[in-house]
C-alpha cells in the first residue's frame, strides 16, 4: 500500500496517546500527523488551544510558548501550512489548569522552564497555594523577596509570577469539548479519557474517576465517540497494563500501549482503512532474532542476515534501527544516523531513534542538533542520565550556559550521586561569577553528598567572607576527607583573614595524613611563632579576641609546646579578670561575645559558665542561660549554691525538666542542710503541678506533641492518665478532619500520634492505608502486623499484610531509568 492512501491520525494528548499511536503505524496502514502538534497537553483548555493552534485560528505569544511548546521545538515547523488529519484522538486527563491571562500553559513544561525556582518542595508549595488570581498581589509581595526568584530575568519574573492555577468546573469542561467538537468535527473526532487505575490499597483516585465519567457523559450528550482505556486495561490486568507492575498509574507498558492501539483500530479506524489486518511486507527474519544472534557474540552472522533483510525490503523501519544501533556501537555514526533518519522517514519519530540520533549527533560534535534532539527527548518526558547528561554538554559546548545549569542540576538530582554534574554546575555558575547562586547549589549538594570537596570549599570561602566565625566552626566539624590541594589553600585564606581556630580545625579534622603532609607541616612551622608573637602583643594592647584566636589556634596544633601553654595560662588569668569587671560594670553584651568565642576556640577559665549563663539571663536570652548555668552546677568542685541557683531560674522561666532535674538532685542529696532540702522538695510540688497546668494550655493551643513531653516529665510522681486522654483526644480529631485522599498528610498526622503512643490503634490503622496509597508497602506492612489483636477486624487486616507482602515482591522491581514525570 502506498504511504499516500494511508489513514492519518492526529494525537492531542500526552504519552497515553502519542505511545500507543508509535507503536500503531508500524503494523497497520496509519500515518501519525503531528504537524502544528506544540507538545503534550491535559486539560481541556489546553486540549482546545491545541487543536486552535493546529487549525491556524489561535497563535501562542511568544511569551508563554516556554510553558506551552515541547523543549525543542522547531518554530519554524509550526508555521508550515496545516493539513488536517482522517482523525483526532483528544485525551482529557486533568482538570487542574494553569494559565497565564487567556492562554493555557502546560505544567510539565513550565515546572521544567523554572526548574530551578520549584526544586525546593516548599517554595513550590508555598508558590502554588498562592495560585489563585485573587491571590496574586500577595504572592508577588512573597516572590520580590525570594532570592532564586529574583535571579530569574526580568521577563521570566513577570511570567513566573503571572501564572494562575485553578480547578475546571464541569460546565466548562463540556464547554470546552463542544468547541473542540466545532473545530475538528464530530466525524473526524475521539474522545479518550484517562485510566481508572487504583491505589495499593483498591481504591480508584476520586478526582481521576469523577473526570473519567464526566468525559465519558459529555461526549455523549455530544455525540462523539468516547474511548475509556478501563476496560482494556483491567482486561489484562493492571500489573501488566501500567509501568512498576501496575504501580505507576500514569504510564502504560509498551503492551499495553499496543493493546489499545489495536482496539483503537478495530473500533474506530478500520471502517475509514477498509482493511482489517495489513502487513506491508512478509517479514522472513525477525528484528528480535537478528538481534538475539548479535546479543550472542556473532556480529558477522546478524550483520549479514540484517543486511540480507534489507536487500529484500529496504522500507522495513525497525530493521533499519537495528542496523544504526549496531553502527553507532562500533563508531560508525554516520551510518548510524543515515540508518536511523531512514527509519524515521518510514515510520515516523521514536525515542529510540530520537536517543540514538541524539548519541551518534553528539559523538560527531555535531553539538547543535544533539541539544535540539536532547531537549525535545526531555519535553516527551524521556527524562534519563544520558539524554541529560548530553543536552547539557551540548548546551555549554554551544554557549546556552543556562540551560546547560539546568540539565546539569536536574541529573544531580535524578541520580543523586553524579559528582561531575555538581562539579559542572559549580564550574558554570563560578565562571559566570554568581557568588550566591554557588553558594545555594554548594548547599543542595552537601546534602546529598556531603563529601563533595569543591562544594564545602564554597561554604568555607562564603563563611569567611561574611565573618560567622560561628559558621565556620560547625563546618569544620563536618568536614569530608580533602586533598591537601584544598585543605592549605582554605587554611591560608581563613588565617589571612583572622581565623586562625578555624585554619587549626580544618587541619585537625583532617587528621594524620593532612596534618603529618610535609607541606602542611612546614606552613604551620612558620606560622605558629607569628601567631603566638600576636597573641602576646594583643594580651597588652586589650585585644582579647585576636589573642584567644592566636593560642586556641597554637593550641588546636601543637597542645604540647611549653611556650604556648605558658600563653595559655597567661591568657586564663586575664580572661577571668576581665570577666569579672565586665559582669560588675554589666558589660553583659561584651562578655557574651568574649567567652563564646573562647568557648568556640577549645579554651576556658575558671567561673566561665557561671558568667555566661548570669550574662545571657540578664539580657533575657533563656535557653543560653540554663545551658551555661548547668554547666556550672556540674562541674567538678562546684558548690550547691549555683545548683540552687540553676534550679531557681529554670523555675521562675518555666524550664520545667531543668528545674524538676535541679531540684530533685538538691532534694535527692543527704548532705544537703535541711532548709535547702525542704525549699527543693516544696519546689517539686509546685513546679509538678505547674506542669499539669502547662501541658492542658498547650494541648489546647495545638502543642500536642509539647504537652505530652510535659507530661511524661512528671508521670510517676503524677497520674497523668486523663490528661493523656485529652492530647490523643484532641489528635484523632484533627486525624478525621484530613480528607481521605489526602495520603500525605494523613501519614504525617498518624505517625505524629505513633511518636507519642505507638499502639494507638485508629494512628496505626491511619498509617498503614496511607503508606499504601503512597506505594509505600515496607512501611505499612509493620502497621498492618501491629494492628493484629486491635479491635480492628482479623481478616481484614491479616488480608492486607498479605497484599503487602505481595506489593513489596513486585515492587523490588527496577524503577530506575528512565524517569518520567506524570503525564
Amino acid at each position: 500500500m502506498a504511504a499516500a492512501s494511508k489513514l492519518t491520525v492526529a494525537p492531542v494528548g500526552t504519552c497515553r496517546i502519542h505511545g500507543p499511536l508509535r507503536k500503531g503505524v508500524s503494523r497497520y496502514p496509519i500515518k501519525a500527523n503531528t504537524w502544528r502538534n506544540y507538545g503534550f497537553v491535559h486539560t481541556s483548555a489546553e486540549a482546545l488551544q491545541q487543536v486552535r493552534f493546529m487549525f491556524g485560528s489561535q497563535s501562542i505569544p511568544a511569551m508563554i510558548q516556554p510553558l506551552t511548546f515541547r523543549p525543542g521545538t522547531s518554530l519554524q515547523s509550526l508555521e508550515k501550512p496545516y493539513v488536517p488529519a482522517d482523525v483526532y484522538l483528544v485525551e482529557l486527563s486533568s482538570r487542574k489548569l494553569l494559565s497565564v491571562g487567556e492562554h493555557a500553559v502546560q505544567t510539565n513544561y513550565m515546572g521544567r522552564y523554572f526548574g530551578e525556582f520549584l526544586a525546593d518542595r516548599d517554595r513550590a508549595r508555598l508558590f502554588w497555594s498562592m495560585g489563585a488570581a485573587e491571590q496574586h498581589a500577595v504572592r508577588r509581595a512573597w516572590l520580590d523577596t525570594d532570592p532564586v526568584f529574583l535571579r530569574l530575568s526580568k521577563d521570566d519574573r513577570e511570567l513566573l509570577a503571572s501564572i494562575s492555577r485553578r480547578v475546571q468546573s464541569d460546565n466548562e469542561i463540556e464547554r470546552d469539548m463542544a468547541q473542540i467538537v466545532q473545530v475538528v468535527g464530530r466525524d473526524k473526532l475521539v474522545f479518550v479519557t484517562h485510566v481508572d487505575a487504583v491505589t495499593p490499597d483498591e481504591s480508584v483516585i476520586a478526582q481521576r474517576h469523577e473526570l473519567i465519567e464526566l468525559v465519558k457523559a459529555c461526549a455523549a450528550r455530544l455525540d462523539v465517540p468516547c474511548y475509556d482505556p478501563t476496560p482494556a486495561m483491567q482486561e489484562i490486568g493492571q500489573n501488566h497494563a501500567l509501568e512498576r507492575n501496575g504501580l505507576d498509574l500514569t504510564h502504560y507498558t509498551d503492551a499495553f500501549a499496543e493493546r489499545l492501539f489495536d482496539d483503537w483500530y478495530a473500533r474506530y479506524l478500520v471502517r475509514r482503512v477498509g482493511i482489517l489486518s495489513w502487513n506491508r511486507f512478509e517479514v522472513s527474519d525477525p528484528v528480535a532474532a537478528i538481534e538475539a544472534t548479535w546479543f550472542a557474540g556473532d556480529l558477522r552472522g546478524a550483520s549479514r542476515r540484517l543486511h540480507a533483510a534489507l536487500r529484500a525490503d529496504p522500507t522495513q523501519g525497525e530493521h533499519r534501527m537495528l542496523l544504526a544501533r549496531m553502527q553507532s556501537d562500533l563508531g560508525d555514526h554516520e551510518g548510524a544516523i543515515a540508518n536511523a533518519e531512514a527509519a524515521l522517514s518510514e515510520d515516523g519519530p521514536t525515542e529510540q531513534a530520537n536517543e540514538l540520533l541524539m548519541r551518534s549527533l553528539f559523538e560527531l560534535e555535531r553539538y547543535v542538533e544533539a541539544h535540539r534532539i536532547a531537549t525535545g527527548l526531555l519535553g516527551d518526558e524521556r527524562e534519563t542520565p544520558e539524554v541529560l547528561r548530553i543536552c547539557a554538554l551540548s548546551a555549554a559546548r554551544i554557549g546556552e550556559f543556562e540551560t546547560a545549569i539546568v540539565s546539569w542540576k536536574r541529573l544531580f538530582r535524578l541520580t543523586r550521586e553524579s559528582s561531575e554534574a555538581a562539579d559542572a554546575v559549580l564550574d558554570l555558575l563560578e565562571a559566570a561569577d554568581d557568588a550566591q547562586a554557588a553558594e545555594s547549589w554548594a548547599d543542595e549538594v552537601r546534602e546529598v553528598l556531603p563529601t563533595h570537596g569543591p562544594s564545602f570549599a564554597v561554604q568555607w570561602r562564603r563563611w569567611i567572607s561574611s565573618g560567622n566565625r560561628t559558621a565556620l566552626f560547625a563546618l569544620a566539624a563536618q568536614a569530608p576527607p580533602l586533598d591537601v590541594g584544598l585543605v592549605l589553600p582554605l587554611a591560608r585564606l581563613s588565617a589571612t583573614k583572622g581565623f586562625v581556630v578555624a585554619a587549626a580545625r580544618l587541619i585537625e579534622a583532617q587528621g594524620a595524613i593532612i596534618k603529618d603532609n610535609p607541606e602542611v607541616v612546614g606552613w604551620i612551622a612558620v606560622q605558629a611563632p607569628k601567631w603566638l608573637s600576636e597573641a602576646k602583643d594583643a594580651i597588652e594592647h586589650n585585644d582579647l579576641h585576636v589573642a584567644v584566636d592566636r593560642i586556641g589556634g597554637n593550641c588546636l596544633l601543637d597542645p604540647e609546646s611549653r611556650p604556648i601553654m605558658r600563653a595559655e595560662w597567661t591568657l586564663e588569668k586575664r580572661l577571668q579578670k576581665d570577666a569579672r569587671a565586665a559582669f560588675s560594670e554589666k558589660n553583659h553584651v561584651w562578655l557574651i561575645e568574649l567567652i563564646d568565642h573562647v568557648v568556640e576556640a577549645g579554651l576556658s577559665f575558671p567561673e566561665m559558665h557561671s558568667y555566661r549563663g548570669r550574662a545571657a539571663e540578664a539580657i533575657g536570652d533563656m535557653n543560653a542561660a540554663i545551658h551555661f548555668l548547668r554547666n556550672a552546677a556540674d562541674e567538678r568542685g562546684a558548690s550547691l549554691s549555683s545548683r540552687l541557683y540553676l534550679a531557681r531560674v529554670a523555675a521562675r522561666r518555666n524550664f520545667y525538666a531543668e528545674a524538676l532535674e535541679a531540684f530533685g538532685q538538691i532534694a535527692s542529696n543527704e548532705n544537703v542542710d535541711q532548709a535547702m532540702r525542704n525549699e527543693a522538695l516544696r519546689q517539686l510540688d509546685t513546679v509538678r503541678s505547674r506542669c499539669v497546668r502547662a501541658a492542658r494550655e498547650l494541648n489546647a493551643r495545638g502543642g500536642h506533641d509539647k504537652a505530652w513531653a510535659l507530661l511524661d516529665l512528671i508521670e510517676g510522681d503524677v497520674d497523668v492518665t486523663s490528661e493523656r486522654k485529652r492530647v490523643l483526644s484532641a489528635l484523632h480529631v484533627k486525624l478525621r478532619l484530613l480528607d481521605l485522599s489526602d495520603a500525605s498528610g494523613r501519614s504525617a498526622r498518624a505517625k505524629a500520634i505513633l511518636d507519642l503512643a505507638p499502639r494507638d490503634h485508629l494512628a496505626l490503622k491511619a498509617a498503614a492505608v496511607a503508606a499504601m496509597r503512597l506505594q509505600r508497602f515496607s512501611e505499612a506492612l509493620p502497621y498492618w502486623e501491629a494492628l493484629r489483636g486491635t479491635p480492628e477486624r482479623a481478616d481484614y487486616v491479616e488480608s492486607n499484610i498479605k497484599k503487602c507482602a505481595r506489593l513489596i515482591e513486585r515492587s523490588t522491581v527496577s524503577t530506575g531509568f528512565p524517569r518520567k514525570v506524570a503525564c
